[in-house]
């Protein structure tokens, strides 16, 4: 009849120079515990592989026993077919919902036990395929008792190793529904406006494939947590253009495997958005960034007029001047003399600044969205407004003449006369 007798050895230290401030501290797979070691004459080892999240992967589960012949040494506890218990618990974070899978089972997330049968070569050794569809720490539990009234009744062995699983890589893009700019360039629909704020969302996600171009396809992984995921924009087009600011530069992960923000780009134009997370910041592992397909077409959120008035004559000659006219009386109308706008228009942002990269194809303004508006005059007071074209509108003229700060030279020439 073979029986381990386990042993228990206490870590510490008698004595050292200079003294120790702090007590002895002891850690296991990261975690601080017991500096308590036990030790037995039979046992199961097993050293669990790092996953990514829903990818199988294998590990060799290995039954030991003290040699009978050198009890200092290991030996093949069993070989032939075994039913070994297993089951797993969460390490950090400390609950979930997901399984561990050993050779296509689901194992017991609780106290309880799942049965596996397993086949152990002359080595003893038995080979187990594993896949945890979530991210986190946990910890496999692997049991076996001999049957009362076999050669193996009173054997005992156990064994556990913990495993990180990371999550496949990062999905980061926006929910809205118009929000795909599949041609990448100033032909797509308008998404929004220049630091306008639209939904945004990161999220971990579980392995399809390796090299998976689409990872915004595949499930969340409901147990990724992770801080300080820094958040930025790469211009798409124009290409000669410059890239957004994003209003947000960093994210945390806290719950769910996802989170959700509001934020704005302040430049017109496409863009993709970007989540690195750090390095080697996930158990010692580095989550694979994430890169969004296209986002746009962003445009101004409306336009400045800056202008200057010419007088009706040549300028510097003794008879320039600038009549816009009078009204004497409300049946009586005395038209003015006509002259000529000459200024630029600023497509700005929402916060006031200039969009730079409102220029080529993606500026679209049109001389019909310009047209000017009759002032009133009453008792030689011009009163009225310029710039009566659509809020909406946001659209430049093609061949207008453009500057680095989108200034666009506009001759404009208007009646300014009482009504």
């Amino acid at each position: 009849m073979r029986r381990n007798t386990p042993g228990n050895v206490t870590l510490g230290i008698a004595a050292s120079s200079p003294s120790a401030s702090n007590v002895t501290r002891c850690f296991s797979n990261g975690t601080e515990g017991s500096c308590s070691i036990n030790f037995a004459e039979s046992g199961f080892i097993f050293d669990l592989p790092d996953l990514l999240a829903d990818k199988p992967d294998a590990f060799t589960l290995s039954a030991r026993r003290a040699d009978e012949n050198n009890p200092d040494t290991c030996a093949p506890a069993f070989t032939g077919e075994r039913s070994i218990n297993f089951r797993s618990s969460y390490t950090n974070p400390g609950s979930g919902t997901q399984s561990v899978y050993l050779n296509g089972q689901a194992i017991s997330n609780t106290t309880s036990w799942t049965s596996l049968l397993l086949t152990f070569d002359e080595q003893a050794n038995a080979q187990v395929d594993i896949r945890y569809p979530d991210a986190g720490l946990k910890q496999l539990d692997a049991a076996f008792t001999g049957t009362s009234g076999s050669d193996e009744q009173g054997l005992s062995l156990t064994g556990s190793d913990s495993f990180s699983s990371a999550p496949a890589g990062l999905c980061i893009e926006s929910t809205a529904n118009n929000a795909a700019c599949a041609s990448e360039d100033a032909n797509c629909s308008v998404f929004t406006q220049a630091g306008e704020d639209f939904p945004m969302r990161v999220r971990g996600v579980v392995w399809t494939a390796d090299d998976d171009p689409q990872l915004c396809d595949n499930t969340t992984t409901p147990n990724y947590r992770q801080s300080n995921i820094t958040l930025s924009s790469s211009l798409v087009a124009p290409s000669d253009g410059r890239n957004a600011e994003l209003s947000l530069s960093q994210i945390n992960i806290t719950e769910s495997g996802v989170q959700s923000e509001a934020v704005n780009l302040s430049e017109v134009g496409v863009f993709q958005l970007l989540a690195v997370p750090q390095a080697n910041s996930y158990f010692g592992r580095t989550v694979v960034a994430g890169l969004s397909d296209p986002i746009g077409r962003f445009i101004p959120s409306h336009f400045n007029l800056h202008y200057q008035l010419d007088a009706a004559c040549r300028p510097g000659s003794s008879d320039a001047f600038t009549y816009t006219g009078y009204q004497s009386a409300s049946s009586i109308q005395n038209p003015g003399q006509p002259f000529q706008i000459t200024g630029h228009i600023l497509a700005l942002n929402q916060q006031e600044q200039p969009t730079y990269n409102y220029r080529q194809d993606f500026a679209k303004l049109t001389s019909a969205d310009l047209a000017g508006t009759a002032l009133l005059a009453p008792d030689g007071i011009a009163e009225g407004q310029f710039n009566s074209w659509a809020p909406t509108s946001r659209h430049l003229p093609r061949g207008a003449v453009t500057s680095a700060s989108t200034r666009i030279i506009w001759p404009i020439s208007v009646h300014i006369r009482p009504c």
